[in-house]
């Protein structure tokens, strides 16, 4: 990804939103609505946008609150028609819950839903409830976006198809300065670790209602809700271990285990769990904590000069096999002849000896 597209996509997912003037950030965290009237392939980008009700919590010595926001980003095709009603039991609009696949057919499905309620005093709760001002964007807006993982989904007719789930931190409170403003992982190292924070099972029922939102929506059952806690449970760990212990030889096993492991999976509720973790990883790469192996592409503590896993600390020697390979790509043509030159005459000797091969 270059300089450009990155920075294109960090402008994005941090959007301000026009809210209405009576619109309040505590206001049942509604989600905003975001459509693109040009379609891609057939289909219409459809995006949602909502605050997280809940905040990071303090660390010993850090005493600060980060705050987040939560993207989905789909795409729905022309006879894509949801099922879930407009409200849920609660009366709230849930993140995740795609209605509409224009501002147009969005609106239409509110007045739908208003017009079947008989008792005036609930249609003003709707009103009170759902302030926020849908956004129009255009396709500008998405083109740091790679929707190449959805190409299977839209060649099979899919209606509607789940590009993207992130969460974006939004900035916070703070007592004093903080080297945690602005990042992910806090929020994931406060409520998915061992240490038992007063609010984590309200933080728990709010991911296992978003995991049931996203399934409804998009029938997207990639992994199971079990699975996805326990992927979450384990980035919450290592991110907790830092903040905990700081760089240590256990910290970068499980570091490097747990981003093996789920950087070369291509699932949107995979890559929302990753996200905490690439977002540790940014935060100590910037701030030369921790280093990136050049050959094999695993991390180890920043020592400067240092480019390639160590026999003695890693375990293993890539700056050799790091020369090695260097050395045979600029001296190829001369070593392939060599190779083909020793196994003619290994060859013939076996030939002379009667051996066949």
């Amino acid at each position: 990804m270059t300089e450009e597209v990155a920075k294109r996509k960090k402008e994005f997912w941090n959007y301000d939103i026009k809210l209405n003037d009576n619109t309040c950030l505590e206001n049942i965290h509604a989600p905003v609505e975001l459509f693109c009237a040009k379609k891609h392939k057939g289909y219409y980008v459809r995006g949602q946008i909502s605050e997280c009700p809940f905040p990071s919590r303090s660390f010993p010595g850090y005493r600060q609150e980060n705050r987040y926001r939560i993207i989905v980003l789909a795409l729905a095709s022309d006879f894509y028609k949801c099922e879930q009603p407009y409200l849920d039991g609660s009366g709230k609009r849930r993140v995740g819950i795609i209605h509409g696949k224009t501002k147009e057919d969005f609106f239409k499905i509110k007045e739908e839903f208003c017009s079947q309620l008989s008792d005036n005093k609930k249609k003003q709760n709707i009103t009170k409830v759902d302030l926020r001002i849908p956004i129009e964007l255009t396709a500008d807006d998405f083109k740091s976006f790679d929707f190449s993982n959805t190409d299977e989904d839209i060649s099979g007719g899919k209606a509607i198809i789940l590009v993207e789930l992130r969460m974006i931190c939004t900035g916070g409170r703070f007592k004093r300065p903080s080297r945690l403003k602005g990042r992910l992982y806090p929020f994931s190292a406060s409520y998915f670790s061992k240490v038992d924070y007063n609010n984590r099972t309200d933080v728990h029922n709010w991911l296992s209602t978003l995991y049931d939102s996203i399934s409804f929506c998009f029938d997207h059952r990639g992994i199971r809700k079990q699975d996805f806690f326990v992927v979450l449970e384990e980035v919450g760990g290592v991110s907790h271990r830092f903040l905990a212990e700081g760089i240590s030889n256990d910290f970068i096993d499980s570091f490097n285990s747990c981003y093996d492991m789920l950087s070369s999976v291509k699932n949107p509720l995979v890559n929302f769990c990753f996200s905490f973790l690439q977002d540790l990883r940014d935060d100590l790469v910037e701030r030369k904590l921790l280093a990136v192996c050049s050959f094999c592409g695993d991390h180890f503590a920043y020592k400067k000069g240092k480019k390639y896993c160590s026999i003695i600390t890693e375990r293993k020697d890539c700056g050799k096999k790091a020369r090695n390979k260097r050395f045979y790509i600029s001296h190829q043509k001369e070593l392939r002849k060599k190779s083909q030159r020793t196994m003619k005459e290994l060859r013939d000797y076996y030939k002379s000896k009667g051996v066949k091969k």
